[in-house]
């Protein structure tokens, strides 16, 4: 077996002419169908319209908001809560913004992010995994670590129905959000997987990740499995570049660092590695 660069519309075109009758196909959303995060997007678009609780906002907030407060300035602002409280925190922080709205506000100002961060360019749909999703809306499903309301403005770009977004979800008091995440918890890694059972889901055709976090599920496909492959500063990324290497590709051969689009065939499935280099999220 070995890894060969491949043409990536060929692969789109292989993919769904050998999907048998109803073949379901998951994607993550950050990193997977979109170059950006659409959590961050619709946070950053929060605070700026002014609907955040000022008790969850940090008390370095007030030294940046006497500047213009773009991207830039909201990424460091990210920074200085993980440096608070660690990496896996900044998630929590992201989804609790919305605590004090009813999810149709919430709904609206992710749709804003999605046009703003289109229409500016820090935010993209990937080309090749979301033309696959768009192209098999009525039989895919969207999991993801961000809250399940910001994804649903991605899932309206492709045609998924929001009840086959299965993503962080936050309790609702009386129609409001409330600063708490309901369980399972944040759709991460194995609660991933789990999810997907919950919801009969159990023997995908194709599955599409971008990070360790999506590693369980990507396990659950029968055929296909798309990995985009972003630089190391990818959260927790070197992490997933290990897993492709050691228990995919093997010794024999290397996780290309040149950008493109490579495949590599197993007796269980087939792995198409979309190698970002060093394109930034």
């Amino acid at each position: 077996m070995a890894l060969k660069q491949v043409d990536p519309q060929e692969m789109v075109t292989r993919i769904r002419r050998e999907a048998p009758k109803n073949a379901t196909y998951i994607f993550d959303c950050d990193g997977t169908l979109i170059k950006g995060d659409i959590a961050s997007l619709t946070a950053w678009s929060l605070i700026r319209l002014n609907l955040v609780n000022p008790d969850l906002m940090p008390t370095e907030w007030t030294e940046f908001k006497k500047a213009p407060f773009d991207y830039l300035a909201f990424k460091n602002l990210r920074k200085v809560i993980v440096d608070k409280k660690g990496k896996d925190s900044i998630y929590e922080w992201e989804a609790f913004l919305h605590a004090g709205l009813p999810p149709a506000t919430s709904l609206d100002v992710a749709r804003f992010s999605v046009q703003e961060g289109l229409a500016g360019e820090v935010l993209g749909f990937t080309k090749y995994v979301s033309q696959i999703c768009k192209d098999q809306a009525a039989n895919s499903w969207i999991v993801s670590g961000s809250p399940d309301v910001c994804v649903w403005a991605i899932a309206e770009h492709l045609g998924v129905s929001p009840q086959r977004v299965l993503g962080t979800k936050l309790e609702t008091v009386d129609g409001i959000y409330a600063p708490r995440i309901h369980p399972p918890g944040i759709i991460w890694e194995e609660l991933k997987r789990t999810i997907l059972h919950q919801h009969q889901v159990f023997e995908p055709y194709f599955v599409a990740g971008d990070t360790i976090g999506d590693w369980a599920m990507m396990q659950m496909s029968t055929k296909w499995c798309w990995a985009l492959v972003w630089g190391p500063h990818r959260h927790r990324g070197d992490e997933f570049h290990e897993h492709l290497q050691n228990e995919v590709l093997g010794p024999e051969n290397p996780l290309p660092r040149d950008p493109g689009f490579y495949l590599f065939e197993t007796p269980q499935k087939n792995w198409v590695i979309e190698v970002r280099g060093k394109d930034s999220l």
